[in-house]
């Protein structure tokens, strides 16, 4: 029987149990997401610390669900708006957890390559280069002494096929890999798991880390990829450390709170900005003349030439002298007199700092995240409003 375990994210659980092999798994692959010490006042039990990841860790033996401090609403609002899944939110508003968000957002994928399945998986012609006995399209007279020296039997041909070998397709079958385990652990999840796998027999597989998803580039001859697509990239961003390795040794659904908070900040500001407003997203440039001291700024707020704000998102503040000094550094650099720090609304209270022998000031604005959306997308628009005045 499976140990199950829940914690709110930034928190502490104690004394609970591992086996030692999810104890080694833990230790080995979820550094810096979740930490794991010894209980002093109990040898054989352990202590959990969570960071800023949140989601479902499952385990040969352990179950541990991380909570957000956001409301679950919110979270499945700033996740639709950062991966522009806006029609697809308002299916999953009524989530009162994560776990239960976590099995909607693989049912929501599953059920899109089903409808993408009917419709017909897109084909494209592909050049393809082999050596057969059967000559196919034209022979490549530069390889085939090369390649066939002795067997001249055999011909090295080039010709092109139509196949379902693309890499919209092959992107869908590696979410479809990665989330097989929880599908099979999942009684909701097996059966559509099981129609919908084989259709992408004839589909390569690929690694994560040769994905280029700029690549995507949409029409309407694959419009219809838009959601599915969304999807699987949402799934592999958040799933198993091990990943990126090619490893699957347990499920995991984790998202990073950090790089999320930062990602929708840049996204709801950008909806937000005027036609005559641009905003940069992590644009590097050089604090000192020489180009030694690289910076890279979350956010540039700018009207023409002319820079408005230096925007820096801090989902939660360790040292916030630190936080001053590092927005002070890309004001100067960039020539502006506002920066602004946004972090959730639970963390600072809200106020404005003047530099001395300066024209900058630095405001720490909090967005609202434990409360309604409307009052979440309300405490975004007042930073523009802020700034424009």
């Amino acid at each position: 029987m499976k140990n199950f375990y829940q914690l709110p994210e930034h928190s502490d659980l104690l004394s609970i149990d591992l086996s030692d092999e999810d104890l080694r798994i833990l230790l080995s692959s979820f550094i810096g997401k979740l930490d794991v010490t010894t209980n002093i006042y109990s040898p054989s039990q352990y202590n959990l610390r969570s960071h800023q990841y949140v989601g479902i860790i499952r385990l040969s033996e352990t179950e541990i669900i991380i909570e957000p401090k956001t409301t679950t609403n919110n979270l499945s609002y700033i996740l639709s708006t950062v991966y522009k899944l806006i029609d697809w939110q308002n299916k999953i508003s009524s989530c009162s957890s994560i776990k239960e968000l976590s099995l909607l957002v693989l049912l929501a994928f599953l059920d899109s390559l089903k409808v993408l399945i009917n419709q017909g998986l897109n084909q494209n012609y592909q050049e393809i280069k082999d050596s057969s006995q059967t000559i196919r399209g034209r022979i490549d007279f530069a390889n085939q002494f090369k390649e066939n020296p002795v067997h001249l039997i055999q011909h090295s041909c080039e010709y092109t096929e139509i196949s379902i070998d693309s890499l919209e397709n092959q992107v869908l079958k590696l979410a479809l890999t990665e989330i097989s385990a929880i599908c099979k652990q999942e009684k909701e999840l097996i059966n559509l798991f099981s129609q919908i796998y084989p259709y992408f027999n004839l589909v390569k597989s690929i690694s994560f880390t040769k994905i280029n998803f700029e690549q995507l580039i949409f029409n309407r001859l694959n419009a219809h990829y838009k959601l599915p697509l969304a999807l699987a990239k949402m799934i592999l961003e958040f799933s198993s450390p091990n990943l990126k390795d090619g490893l699957k040794q347990f499920p995991t659904f984790l998202i990073d709170m950090n790089k999320l908070f930062e990602r929708y900040i840049a996204e709801e500001l950008k909806g937000f900005c005027q036609h005559d407003l641009q905003l940069d997203y992590q644009t590097s440039n050089y604090l000192d003349i020489n180009q030694q001291l690289k910076i890279i700024p979350d956010l540039i707020l700018r009207r023409a030439d002319q820079v408005l704000a230096i925007i820096d998102t801090k989902y939660q503040i360790h040292e916030v002298n630190n936080n001053y000094y590092q927005i002070l550094a890309y004001c100067l650099a960039y020539q502006s007199c506002q920066g602004i720090l946004i972090y959730p609304n639970w963390e600072k209270e809200n106020n404005i700092i003047y530099i001395k022998n300066s024209s900058v000031s630095i405001s720490c604005v909090g967005i609202i995240l434990d409360k309604s959306i409307k009052e979440l997308k309300s405490s975004i628009e007042q930073i523009i409003n802020s700034i424009l005045k």
